[in-house]
């Protein structure tokens, strides 16, 4: 049984934009198909509501993610090299992926952040290997460029420099797999497996595993930053989590002072 929140909820009453709050101003079209009463609630309130539970326990990390993905935008700048798409295209993933999150849809959430790394990685490969003929016919659609491929090719072409960043059998491959499980749904990795349950529902345990995701595929995507454009560093922010007593901010900062020491040298 649904009921209304009170009003004085400040997440009780939707707000919509205003025609002019788009980057391509717009007159606003009146609906030309609306949807039924009985759908939009089938639709919307049970995610709304599992919403309504994260939010009210989980502000602290909601607001630094949110702090991350500005940092995120503000990192990308204004020159469009090879990282300046992957790096929009992240943006996306990254709000998709903690909406998700707020929702309870936590194997997107961790799908998403996947995407994120991936397109990232892509990106700094092309910002240094631009002659590349896979990453040339990736640009065009005509081949596949996959994260392990990525990581192959960086780990023979510069195996010195990286902080033993894209090892065979490093961490780092192995984020990556843990959130490929999830974008395959894979066996203890799908849905129901996260909930214990029919969902969406909170789970704080499997909320509290996408924050944890989503801070290192940040300091992540940073780092491949860092190797992909010579006058980057990791923002505020992302820099704190290198410091932070997450299990693997040490391997983090290993990586990102390696990188940064290797740089000044050439």
């Amino acid at each position: 049984m649904t009921k209304r929140m009170p009003v004085d909820d400040f997440r009780a009453v939707r707000v919509v934009l205003e025609g002019d709050d788009y980057a391509l101003p717009g007159e606003p079209t009146p609906p030309t198909d609306l949807i039924d009463s009985a759908v939009w609630h089938s639709l919307m309130d049970l995610p709304d509501s599992v919403a309504i539970d994260t939010t009210d326990h989980f502000g602290t990390e909601l607001a630094h993610l949110q702090d991350l993905w500005d940092e995120w935008i503000d990192a990308i700048g204004d020159v469009q090299d090879a990282l300046f798409g992957p790096m929009l295209d992240a943006v996306d993933c990254f709000q998709a992926s903690t909406l998700d999150l707020v929702h309870g849809y936590y194997r997107a959430a961790l799908a998403s952040l996947r995407a994120a790394m991936e397109v990232v990685a892509i990106g700094t490969y092309g910002a240094l290997y631009p002659s590349d003929e896979v990453y040339i016919r990736w640009l065009s659609g005509a081949a596949n460029l996959a994260f392990p491929a990525i990581r192959k090719s960086f780990y023979r072409k510069a195996r010195r420099g990286h902080g033993g960043l894209f090892s065979p059998d490093g961490w780092l491959l192995t984020h990556y797999y843990e959130l490929s499980a999830y974008a395959h749904a894979r066996t203890g990795a799908a849905d129901a497996s996260l909930w214990k349950s029919n969902g969406p529902i909170l789970s704080w345990s499997a909320a509290r595993s996408v924050v944890d995701h989503t801070l290192l595929t940040y300091a992540l995507c940073h780092l491949f930053v860092v190797i992909g454009r010579s006058n980057a560093d990791v923002p505020g922010h992302a820099r704190l989590l290198m410091d932070a007593d997450y299990v693997w901010a040490a391997r983090v900062k290993s990586a990102h002072d390696a990188i940064v020491s290797a740089r000044s040298l050439t």
